[in-house]
C-alpha cells in the first residue's frame, strides 16, 4: 500500500497484511506523517519483505443493536436505558411520550448545523481541525462535538478520549456514503457531508447552505431537563439520541506525532446514548435527570434527531444541547 504524502488527513483502511513468512498483521494504519519507510506496503522486521494485502474479517460497521437491526425500539413510551460509555444507568427513568410541544414551552432552539468532527490525539493533522472546531462552537447557530477515535491504537497513538464506539460511528458513516475507508480529521455536517476537518474553506463551505428542518427546545427545570420536539408530517421518522461531552480539557499528549505538546481540547464527547424514536405524526416530549445526565466531568449534552437508513447514519434533522 503506496503511503500518500503531503495529504492533509491520516487513513485507516480494514486491510490486513501478510509476509511471506506467514506473519499477518492488521488492520493496518497508515499516516501520511509516519516516519517509517515503507514504500508499496510495510515491511517485515529485519527481511525487508514487502507484504502482501488479504481480506479482512473484522466487521466495519456499527454493533449497536439499534443499528444493526436485532433490536427494534418501540413506539414512544416509556424506555428504560441502559448503562452505556460513561452514561449513568440510572438515566433508565426516563419518560419518553408521544406529544407535541407543550403549550407554555420556551422559545425553540435551532441551529442550522451539527458539524462531528472525528479526531485524534496522536494525529500531526488534527490539531487545526481541533482549533476549527473550538471556533465552530462558538458560533449559536452549530452544535459542535469531537468524537476521539480509538483505530490509531494499532499504532501506539492511545487517545485518552478515544472509544470504539466513535470509531463505529465514523465507519457507518462513510459505509452510508459507499465507502470502507475512514480517516482523521474529518467533519460530518448534519450526517449528510464529509470533509477534510482540517481545510477550513471546505468546512464553511459545507456549513453555508446548511439547515435543519426540525425544531428541538431543551428547557431547565429544577433538577430536570425537559426536551420537546414537535411534529413535522412531512419528514420520515428517526432516532432520538443523547450526547454528553465536556466542553474543555487540557491534555499533554505521550504519544504518536503530537507526543510531549499541551493541547487544549474543546466539545469532548464522553458518552452516547439511543433515547427513542421520534415519530413525524405524533414528536415526542421527554424529561432528564440533570444530575444523572451530567455526572463526573460531563458540562454538556446535546439531543439529537437522526434519521438512520437500512441500519446507518442519516441526515439529522434537529438538534439542541444544554450546558452547566
Amino acid at each position: 500500500m503506496a503511503v500518500p504524502r503531503g495529504r492533509h488527513f491520516c487513513l485507516f483502511t480494514a486491510d490486513r497484511w501478510r509476509f511471506p513468512s506467514g506473519l499477518t498483521l492488521g488492520p493496518f494504519a497508515a499516516c501520511a506523517g509516519l516516519r517509517a519507510a515503507l514504500g508499496s506496503g510495510p515491511r517485515e522486521k529485519g527481511g525487508g519483505q514487502a507484504l502482501q494485502r488479504v481480506t479482512t474479517t473484522r466487521p466495519i460497521f456499527p454493533s449497536h443493536p439499534l443499528l444493526t437491526g436485532e433490536v427494534a425500539l418501540p413506539r414512544l413510551t416509556t424506555l428504560h436505558m441502559t448503562h452505556r460509555l460513561l452514561i449513568s444507568a440510572s438515566l433508565g427513568l426516563v419518560a419518553l411520550a408521544a406529544s407535541g410541544l407543550p403549550a407554555n414551552a420556551d422559545s425553540v432552539s435551532r441551529p442550522k448545523a451539527v458539524v462531528e468532527l472525528f479526531t485524534s490525539q496522536g494525529c500531526a493533522s488534527c490539531p487545526p481541525a481541533d482549533a476549527l472546531l473550538t471556533s465552530l462552537a462558538e458560533q449559536n447557530d452549530v452544535v459542535a462535538l469531537a468524537y476521539h477515535v480509538d483505530y490509531w491504537d494499532y499504532v501506539g497513538w492511545e487517545d485518552t478520549f478515544g472509544a470504539e464506539a466513535y470509531s463505529d460511528r465514523q465507519r457507518a458513516y462513510a459505509k452510508s456514503w459507499g465507502s470502507s475507508r475512514i480517516y482523521t480529521p474529518q467533519m460530518v455536517v448534519n450526517g449528510a457531508k464529509g470533509v477534510v476537518g482540517s481545510k477550513r474553506n471546505e468546512v464553511h463551505g459545507a456549513l453555508d447552505h446548511s439547515s435543519l428542518p426540525l425544531s428541538v427546545d431543551i428547557e431547565h427545570e429544577g433538577d430536570m431537563l425537559k426536551i420537546a420536539i414537535p411534529p413535522n408530517a412531512g419528514l420520515d421518522n428517526a432516532v432520538v439520541w443523547m450526547v454528553t461531552y465536556l466542553k474543555r480539557a487540557d491534555v499533554g499528549i505521550e504519544k504518536g506525532e503530537n507526543a510531549g505538546k499541551s493541547m487544549i481540547y474543546t466539545q469532548v464527547v464522553t458518552g452516547q446514548q439511543v433515547l427513542g424514536m421520534w415519530e413525524s405524526d405524533t414528536g415526542a416530549s421527554l424529561k432528564l435527570p440533570l444530575p444523572e445526565t451530567l455526572s463526573g466531568a460531563n458540562n454538556g449534552v446535546a439531543v439529537i434527531v437522526q434519521q438512520e437508513h437500512d441500519g446507518l447514519p442519516g441526515n439529522i434533522l434537529g438538534a439542541a444541547t444544554f450546558e452547566r
